[in-house]
């Protein structure tokens, strides 16, 4: 593990550190969020659609921001980060109104449109500095980070909401996200990280070619086990007797995650990505699908662990090849399209997976989220079997630090 360490100490560290308490403030507003609407409407079908209207504006325009990010660059950032923070906090601040509490409803969705797209600032600054083995590392970290978030932010939040408020944990976020979002464009140390700005270029087709597109959408189909499992593992608890063990497994399918991509990332490999990645959503298909074997809550968690391992080197692999399949380096662009795969394809799955759990029980739920990645599998095998990129640029990544100063970026 010297090798993550190397990167954590490093300048590069600091900056992807950042993003990650920066992105924690999705999981603090996932939950406080829910609970705050729900007490203040009084419905949880308010707290539903506000929680969906979120979710839907920020995967649909995921793109559009990340053009934004491309073209802009700092100031766009800026913008966004102010302009979600302030929503937030009016979400905290604001009592309900109208119908189905209409104005939670809307803020809510205003707060997707503005969301700052922090995971593509932070991988195509990456992508823009470092190559090879130093990229994969990096990724592995800021992969594990994000993973994190939607671990340790319902927690953070749930200490919040019993010691104060949710109003008061939306309004933590907020602050939180406000301060992470302005170092990242303003600290030094920062900013040398930070992507380039990209002026449209004609003839470049919007910079996405057709086997970067398809491995952009075929992130779809982890969202679609992912829109399955978040469906069904509930259903399954709660015919356990056990509803509160359902965040248990979901811990244990990020935890293994998490494992999965800290072995992964620190070995050096010689098959090419594509082929790696390939292997990964098959790996991930045969996970989710065993879903359906156990009959207790414990051997459910354990099934889940073991399906996590492959589903955070999933996501690292994906970031490897959009940097290997782009026209020059990664844009923004191409990796927030990753989060309107991935959020799209959720926002898809769990009705489907609720008629299903309802219909035929929590296996066919489970079975159907392995089948729809064993199709992004296989359609993934279309990908062109480029071999690792060399170590472009700097030599370190001290001296990639150096060159961006240099450059005043």
């Amino acid at each position: 593990m010297r090798s993550y360490r190397d990167i954590l100490v490093s300048p590069v560290g600091a900056f992807i550190t950042l993003a990650g308490v920066a992105r924690l403030t999705w999981g603090i507003e996932a939950l406080a969020l829910i609970v705050h609407v729900e007490e203040a409407a009084d419905s949880f079908a308010a707290a539903g659609l506000a929680v969906g209207a979120l979710g839907v504006t920020s995967a649909a325009l995921a793109p559009v921001r990340g053009r934004l990010i491309d073209r802009r660059g700092r100031a766009a950032l800026v913008a966004m980060t102010v302009a979600v923070a302030a929503v937030i906090a009016a979400i905290a601040l604001t009592p309900a109104a109208g119908p189905g509490a209409l104005s939670y409803v809307l803020l809510a969705g205003l707060a997707g449109i503005v969301a700052p797209p922090f995971s593509a600032w932070t991988r195509s600054g990456l992508a823009h500095r470092l190559g090879g083995q130093r990229l994969q590392l990096a990724y592995t970290v800021d992969n594990v980070f994000e993973e994190s978030a939607f671990v340790v932010g319902p927690m953070l939040a749930g200490a919040l909401i019993a010691i104060a408020s949710a109003g008061a944990a939306l309004v933590f976020a907020a602050a939180l996200g406000l301060i992470a979002g302005l170092l990242l464009a303003y600290a030094h140390w920062a900013v040398v990280w930070a992507p380039p700005r990209r002026e449209p270029e004609p003839g470049r087709g919007g910079e996405i070619n057709r086997p970067l597109l398809l491995a952009i959408a075929s992130l779809g189909g982890v969202g679609w086990a992912l829109g399955c499992i978040e469906v069904a593992v509930p259903a399954f608890a709660k015919a356990e007797g056990a509803v509160a063990t359902a965040g248990v497994a979901f811990a244990a399918l990020s935890a293994g995650g998490v494992i999965g991509a800290l072995i992964y990332g620190a070995r050096s490999w010689q098959a090419p990505a594509s082929r790696r990645y390939v292997a990964l959503l098959a790996g991930l298909a045969l996970g989710t699908a065993a879903l359906a074997l156990p009959s207790s809550i414990a051997a459910l968690v354990a099934v889940a662990a073991a399906a996590g391992l492959a589903l955070t080197p999933a996501f690292v692999t994906n970031s490897i090849l959009i940097e290997q399949l782009s026209l020059g380096s990664p844009t923004a662009a191409a990796f927030s399209g990753t989060s309107t795969a991935v959020n799209g394809a959720v926002a898809v799955a769990a009705p489907v997976a609720g008629v299903l759990v309802e219909g035929s029980g929590t296996d066919a739920a489970f079975l159907a989220g392995g089948a729809g990645l064993s199709l992004a599998a296989l359609a993934a095998l279309a990908l062109p079997s480029t071999s690792p990129s060399p170590a472009a640029g700097p030599e370190s990544i001290a001296e990639a630090a150096t060159v961006s100063e240099s450059r005043g970026t």
